[in-house]
């Protein structure tokens, strides 16, 4: 993980910290052990893949917590409201079918190789108005981790240590 501090400019702009994945590292031995040895590497890739059929082979319910604490099937629960399962059943659809081109076990399986390769994972939400972040997404995509940069800044995160 590498990390850069961007001071803020005149105009009193706060400073803004800049948190990216660093993608290689030198073995004792002095090899290079980047994202492309990884992702060649046959051990490495089969230990994604069984992982990744695991989670696309787990059951999924969608969860309400209920007045009493305890948590209830969202769906077949009787004291969840009619808005309440609408929206567990479009959770539950995004989650079996995520995006057009890709199933489950496809999605899970470039999920857990950014996660455990790169050590962190992006999912895009996308909605049929992206606009409107209160509506339920109806499609995931998983992003390269390798181009993202997190941008953290005293706007964004205040009170964080």
């Amino acid at each position: 993980m590498g990390n850069q501090v961007v001071i803020g400019n005149q105009n009193k702009q706060p400073a803004q910290q800049l948190l990216y994945v660093t993608t290689s590292s030198q073995t004792v031995a002095g090899r290079v052990l980047d994202m492309s040895a990884l992702t060649r590497n046959s051990t490495v890739m089969g230990c994604v893949g069984v992982k990744a059929r695991a989670l696309a082979q787990c059951s999924i319910s969608i969860m309400s917590k209920s007045e009493d604490g305890t948590f209830v099937d969202a769906i077949k629960d009787e004291s969840v409201g009619s808005r309440d399962k609408t929206k567990a059943k479009q959770v539950l659809t995004l989650l079996q079918n995520p995006n057009n081109f890709q199933s489950q076990y496809e999605f899970w399986y470039q999920w857990c190789m950014w996660q455990d390769l790169a050590g962190e994972s992006f999912t895009l939400w996308w909605r049929d108005k992206q606009e409107d972040s209160t509506r339920a997404p109806i499609e995931m995509y998983n992003l390269d981790s390798t181009l993202i940069t997190v941008k953290l800044s005293d706007t964004r995160y205040r009170d964080w240590e």
